[in-house]
C-alpha cells in the first residue's frame, strides 16, 4: 500500500512533532536537578560554615597539622575530630590553633570538648549567624547520596559526592561506611545530605573510594553531654574517657557465654564477641605441623601519632613433632611460646610508639595446673604513664609434658583495668580444655 503525503498531511505532521517536542523540553525542565546542581547548591549556602583548621607550632610559627571543621552552632562551636588538635590537647604549651575561613580570614580559637572514643573534638568561635543543623545518619539507606566537605592536601575546600553504604558490620564503635574520595586534610570535616543537614563527619579513608565517617549521632551526645568548657585538664579527661570505656566493654564481654571451637582436640575461646574476627591457617614445618588460629578486633583509639590503644585478641598454636627428638621439639616449641601475642606482629613496643608515653613491660614466668594439667604462663604488662589506672597485658601460656606435641594459646589486651585484666585472664584459662 502507498501512502501519499499531501498538503494537508504534512500539516498535520508538523504539529505532531512541534507537540513532542514542546513535551519533551517540558520533561526535562521538570525533572529533578542533578546531584552536581545539588552540590553546587549544598557547597554555596554553607561555605561560609566549613573552615580549614591548623595547628601552629609556636616556636616556628608554622602550621604543623591541617584539617577541616564546621559550625554547628549560632553560639560559635565548631566540631572537628580529635586527632586533628590532638597534638595541642597532650602538649599545649607547644601549639595554637587556628582556623581559616572561607574568605581568607585567619582566627585563633580554643578546644573546648574531646570524644577520644570516637575521635571528635569542639571548637569554640565567637557567635555566628553560618551553621550547619544536625541531623540523623540513623535510617539513612544504602545508596543515598551524601556529600562531604573539607581541605584535602592544603588544596582549599572541596565538596565530594559519595554514597552512603550502611554501618561497619563487626565494629566496637559504629562507623558509616562512605563511597567517596576522602583525602589527608578533609579529617573533621561536614558530610551532609541532599538537605544539607549533618549525618556524619570525615574520620578515615582506605583509599578507593572506600571511607568512615563518625555518625552525627555521637556528636549530638557530646554537644548535650554538659562537658563543655575552656581550659580543661585534657589528659586527666582522656584518662576518665579510656577507663570508662574500657569498663563498658569488658563488663559485657565478662558476663556473656564464650562460644568455643576445637582446635586439634583441644577445646579453646572462640569468637567471643561479634566484632571479633577469626583467621586461620596450617603449614607443614622442618620438625613440625604447625595449626594457627588468631582472633583479633579491628578497632582502636588514637591517642596520639605515637600511641593507640583499645586492641584485643588472642591466639593458638597446636604443635605436632614430625620425626625429631624431644630435645629438638622442646627448642621448636619454646620458639613459639616466645611469640609475644600482638596486633603488630609480635614487636612487644612497636617502632615509631612514644616510649615516653608508657612503661617498659615487666612480665613473670609460672608453672601452673589448668584442668590437672602443667602448663607454663608468662604474664607481662606495662603501665600508661598519663593514665596511671589502665595497663597493657600479653599472657602466653603452654601444655607441657609431651615429648613431641605442645599447644600455646596468647593472649592481648590493651588499655584496661587490673581488675578488668585480671578476670579477663582467669576467664580465659577457665575456658582452655584440653582432650586426650
Amino acid at each position: 500500500m502507498t501512502i501519499y503525503w499531501g498538503k494537508k498531511m504534512m500539516n498535520i505532521l508538523k504539529g505532531l512533532v512541534a507537540t513532542q517536542l514542546l513535551l519533551i523540553c517540558v520533561t526535562v525542565i521538570a525533572q529533578p536537578k542533578s546531584m552536581t546542581d545539588t552540590a553546587e547548591r549544598i557547597y554555596q549556602q554553607h561555605q561560609n560554615s566549613i573552615f580549614q583548621i591548623q595547628l601552629i607550632d609556636k616556636a616556628a610559627g608554622k602550621k604543623s597539622v591541617i584539617g577541616s571543621g564546621f559550625a554547628i552552632s549560632p553560639k560559635g562551636l565548631i566540631a572537628t575530630n580529635y586527632h586533628v588538635v590532638s597534638e595541642l590537647i597532650l602538649a599545649p604549651d607547644r601549639y595554637r590553633v587556628e582556623i581559616i575561613r572561607n574568605d581568607g580570614k585567619v582566627q585563633e580559637v580554643e578546644v573546648v570538648a574531646i570524644d577520644v572514643i570516637h575521635d571528635l573534638a569542639l571548637l569554640k568561635q565567637p557567635p555566628t549567624k553560618d551553621f550547619f543543623k544536625l541531623g540523623r545518619s540513623e535510617g539513612l539507606t544504602k545508596g543515598k547520596r551524601l556529600f562531604s566537605m573539607g581541605n584535602p592536601l592544603d588544596l582549599g575546600m572541596i565538596i565530594v559526592e559519595g554514597t552512603f553504604n550502611g554501618l561497619m558490620g563487626n565494629t566496637v564503635y559504629r562507623k558509616i561506611l562512605f563511597s567517596g574520595s576522602i583525602n589527608p586534610g578533609m579529617s573533621g570535616g561536614p558530610v551532609v545530605s541532599s538537605a544539607g543537614d549533618i549525618v556524619g563527619i570525615n574520620v578515615a579513608s582506605s583509599g578507593n573510594q572506600v571511607s568512615f565517617l563518625v555518625p552525627v549521632e555521637y556528636l549530638s551526645q557530646l554537644l548535650s553531654s554538659g562537658k563543655i568548657a575552656k581550659d580543661q585538664d585534657w589528659k586527666k579527661a582522656i584518662g576518665t574517657q579510656l577507663y570508662n570505656n574500657q569498663a563498658a566493654l569488658f563488663e559485657s564481654i565478662l558476663a556473656s557465654k564464650w562460644p568455643k571451637m576445637e582446635i586439634l582436640k583441644t577445646m579453646v575461646p572462640g569468637k567471643i564477641a561479634g566484632y571479633f574476627k577469626c583467621w586461620g591457617e596450617s603449614s607443614e614445618e622442618r620438625l613440625s605441623n604447625v595449626a594457627f588460629v588468631t582472633c583479633a578486633n579491628d578497632d582502636d583509639i588514637f591517642i596520639s601519632s605515637e600511641l593507640f590503644t583499645g586492641q584485643m585478641g588472642y591466639h593458638y598454636y597446636h604443635l605436632k613433632g614430625v620425626d625429631v627428638s624431644p630435645f629438638h621439639f622442646y627448642h621448636f616449641y619454646q620458639d613459639y611460646f616466645a611469640i609475644i601475642p600482638d596486633v603488630y606482629g609480635g614487636e612487644v613496643l612497636p617502632e615509631g610508639f612514644d616510649e615516653g608515653a608508657i612503661s617498659d613491660y615487666q612480665c613473670q614466668t609460672h608453672f601452673v595446673e589448668v584442668a590437672n594439667r602443667p602448663i607454663k604462663t608468662a604474664f607481662c604488662f606495662r603501665k600508661y604513664i598519663d593514665y596511671p589506672k589502665l595497663i597493657d597485658l600479653t599472657l602466653n601460656l603452654a601444655l607441657i609434658g609431651k615429648p613431641d606435641s605442645g599447644f600455646v594459646a596468647g593472649l592481648f589486651l590493651r588499655g584496661i583495668s587490673e581488675e578488668n585484666c585480671v578476670a579477663m585472664v582467669k576467664k580465659f584459662m577457665e575456658n582452655l580444655v584440653w582432650q586426650d
